[in-house]
């Protein structure tokens, strides 16, 4: 059996912590049926555990590129063409030319990072929606998504924030 430490209740002026009484009060809690187990995740879980973070890296990573090359079209240049970062805007960036070294220097290693990070953005949504929860559990949301979260956290909204509970 594994068991949760931090759902464990204390009383309130139980601070005197040694091995004796954790060993008391674990086996009292055991034979009362009142200990807490836990499910221990399967590899694939913790697999899919290990994409948030890079997941919310990339997107992190993303934001600060496009709002860089953002700046350098401060010079008077506007993107009048629709929404932006799609393939037409990405083809009207690939075309800006900047009279200063440094600047399409700049501008042009930008534009090669966000190109970078939106395929590895691309490929990361495309690994998340392969590593679906295993439909034998039951899921059971413990909190609403707040609308920051896109489609593409509905998945890991599964992974981290659910309990699952028996086989079925």
């Amino acid at each position: 059996m594994v068991a949760a430490p931090s759902k464990m209740e204390r009383p309130a002026g139980d601070r005197i912590k040694t091995d004796k009484r954790d060993a008391q009060r674990l086996s009292k809690l055991l034979r009362t049926d009142e200990l807490p187990a836990v499910r221990v995740p399967t590899p694939t879980e913790e697999a899919a555990r290990d994409l948030v973070p890079g997941r919310d890296d990339t997107r992190r990573d993303l934001a600060r590129a496009r709002n860089r090359i953002s700046k350098l079209l401060r010079q008077g240049r506007v993107w009048r063409g629709g929404s932006g970062w799609t393939c037409i805007h990405h083809e009207w960036l690939s075309k800006q030319r900047f009279t200063d070294a440094y600047t399409q220097f700049a501008f042009d290693n930008g534009l090669e990072e966000v190109l970078a990070l939106e395929a590895m953005r691309d490929r990361n949504a495309h690994c998340t929606l392969q590593s679906e929860p295993e439909p034998r559990y039951i899921c059971e949301p413990r909190y609403i998504c707040s609308p920051e979260r896109g489609l593409m956290n509905g998945s890991f909204v599964v992974w981290e924030c659910c309990s699952f509970s028996a086989p079925l």
